[in-house]
């Protein structure tokens, strides 16, 4: 190499407990090339578009260590073009106000990334897109006198959020943040969310699982060797415990007490002492990963996520009960019928779920 940073033998024992190693020797040579093509060692340029052998290991090992905010400039990519296809598809008479109202997004994503603030997922600022997308949309079909964000009234917005069902939450709020911006740029003259609430029954209204199911998935994840250890996790927690997704996605092996067989879930007050099933299901989990390489510090760890520092993806939580024919949302539904009094090894179940 031109110049040996002085982090190397740092990054060497990085890749070295991710990688086999032969692949480890690749990834290094492939750094010392990078390092050679780039004619410096410094980590800031160095994280600008590095090969794609080495990029995970170089952004893992950049933002672990707090060398510098790593940027990944291809996902930064990919997010802009995902945005872009939103705003093309807003009707044309409407489309100039949430092109400018994009790009203010864009750059305030970026200030954020660069002076290390927290910052909005990608995910959630396309949400925001496609929310004022869906808006204008409806309004052009519905009210043919529209011709600018001005002539929106209260009524078209009241109409569009009565048709969206459980989501007219999250989406009056991406229309507030979207009329705020306009109001302030003089493009409309009143805010027509101002004031806006959407009122609904506090009584549970989602689906609720028979106690019959209850049993079956029950015995399935208890007692079946057959089923992944993440997916027999995952379900007793959320059934017994009504544990979140988040709260299982981010559940690192440092929350777990292996004297008292307790886990610190989210933000709970206070420890979770675990009945023995789904501790079983939790040490088989802890089994599973140290069968892959890598110090990934979460419990749930996949072959793609263990050489990175990474909780497992959304998608993967979102699939992961579907082998059983249920989800989350359902399993940590209140039920009526108490808990089933067969005898069992659990001596903390809880009366209902």
């Amino acid at each position: 190499m031109v110049e040996v940073p002085p982090w190397f033998n740092d990054f060497v024992g990085y890749v070295a407990v991710r990688l086999s190693p032969s692949r480890a020797v690749d990834a290094l040579r492939e750094f010392g090339d990078h390092v050679n093509a780039v004619g410096s060692a410094s980590p800031a340029r160095l994280a600008i578009d590095p090969p794609s052998r080495v990029r995970r290991l170089l952004i893992g090992f950049f933002e672990s260590t707090g060398l510098v905010a790593v940027i990944d400039h291809e996902e930064r990519h990919r997010g802009r073009e995902r945005r872009r296809r939103r705003v093309a598809e807003v009707p044309d008479v409407l489309r100039p106000a949430v092109s400018q109202f994009a790009a203010r997004l864009d750059d305030r994503h970026d200030r954020a990334m660069r002076l290390g603030p927290r910052v909005d997922k990608s995910s959630t600022v396309e949400s925001r897109l496609a929310t004022v997308r869906d808006l204008a949309g409806f309004c052009v079909r519905n009210r043919p006198g529209v011709n600018g964000w001005e002539t929106v009234a209260r009524a078209d917005v009241e109409a569009f959020l009565a048709r969206r069902g459980a989501s007219s939450h999250n989406e009056l709020a991406d229309l507030r943040s979207f009329f705020r911006w306009a109001r302030r740029h003089r493009l409309v003259l009143a805010d027509p969310t101002d004031g806006l609430r959407i009122r609904q029954p506090a009584s549970f209204r989602g689906q609720v699982l028979e106690p019959a199911v209850q049993r079956r998935l029950y015995r399935r994840w208890s007692s079946s060797s057959d089923v992944h250890p993440h997916e027999a996790f995952f379900g007793l927690a959320a059934l017994i415990h009504g544990a979140s997704t988040a709260e299982v996605r981010y559940l690192r092996v440092q929350d777990i007490e292996p004297g008292a067989r307790s886990v610190q879930l989210g933000r709970r007050r206070g420890r979770l002492i675990l009945e023995p099933d789904t501790w079983d299901a939790l040490e088989r989990c802890l089994e599973f990963r140290r069968g892959l390489r890598g110090e990934n510090p979460y419990l749930i760890v996949t072959r793609r996520t263990a050489s990175t520092e990474s909780a497992a993806g959304a998608a993967y939580f979102a699939a992961l009960l579907a082998p059983a024919g249920t989800s989350p949302a359902r399993l940590r539904a209140p039920v009526s019928a108490p808990w089933p009094t067969t005898p069992t090894r659990s001596s903390s179940l809880r009366s209902s779920v």
